[in-house]
């Protein structure tokens, strides 16, 4: 618990923590209201869920973050004071991972209350019968709150595997927002088009919308995917650590 703390204390006393927190953050609040306030078409139970994932699209953050918890300790030096604290290494990957899971579970809880605290009200005020008590607003949250988890121990077990927190940062977003897709276009131009079900951003996906989409990965089945992936580059990871530190 002290290890915990000590690496809890690390992240908060950093700027990026609370940039990713605030971008975050004002992207959901920024959405939800842009799609409260258009009024778009009806609103009925499947555009509340759909509103509901709202935080969904600050994903790429709890990402972010979660490398940071590696990279930084290489970035400024603190690696070596780290491991004189907790020279198993094996032990300091299963904490960053473990703390990466807890910060994942913080930016889904904010971002998830702070889509209800606008979303509730203003629904109310047009009449529309939403409140705490849908199972609907129960399923999604835990759903997104299982994604930050898995996406931030995935950003983490990358900054392991990398170590720099430039070429993590800027892996994950190149990653992320473009060569998945134009693997999947290739894959799809070799009529293969299922194996990209199985990479990462799919994974990821399919935890919020699987189970309404037929060409995803269901949602247990895009979670535990997206672990294998963590586990996979943990493995990485842990062989990186190996290496001399200084």
């Amino acid at each position: 618990m002290r290890l915990l703390a000590a690496e809890a204390l690390k992240l908060r006393t950093t700027w990026g923590f609370w940039v990713y927190l605030v971008l975050m953050l004002g992207i959901t609040a920024l959405a939800v209201s842009a799609t409260i306030g258009s009024g778009v078409g009806a609103f009925d139970d499947e555009s509340w869920r759909d509103l509901l994932q709202t935080p969904a699209l600050g994903s790429l953050f709890p990402l972010l973050i979660g490398s940071v918890t590696f990279t930084n300790e290489f970035r400024h030096g603190t690696i070596g004071q780290t491991l004189l604290l907790t020279p198993r290494r094996g032990v300091l990957l299963a904490l960053k991972l473990v703390t990466a899971a807890l910060v994942g579970l913080l930016f889904a809880a904010l971002a998830f209350a702070l889509t209800l605290a606008i979303a509730l009200p203003w629904l109310g005020a047009k009449d529309l019968e939403v409140g705490l008590g849908d199972p609907v607003v129960r399923e999604t949250g835990l759903v997104v709150a299982l994604g930050f988890v898995l996406l931030a121990m995935f950003g983490a077990a990358v900054g392991g595997a990398l170590r720099s927190q430039m070429g993590a940062a800027v892996g994950l977003l190149v990653w992320f927002l473009v060569v998945e897709f134009l693997v999947g276009a290739l894959l799809t131009a070799l009529d293969i088009e299922g194996v990209a079900r199985y990479l990462p951003v799919s994974a990821a996906g399919a935890i919020v919308g699987g189970e309404d989409d037929t060409e995803m990965l269901s949602q247990g089945a895009g979670a535990l995917v997206l672990l294998a992936w963590v586990g996979a580059l943990a493995g990485v990871a842990a062989v990186s650590l190996r290496r001399d530190v200084t």
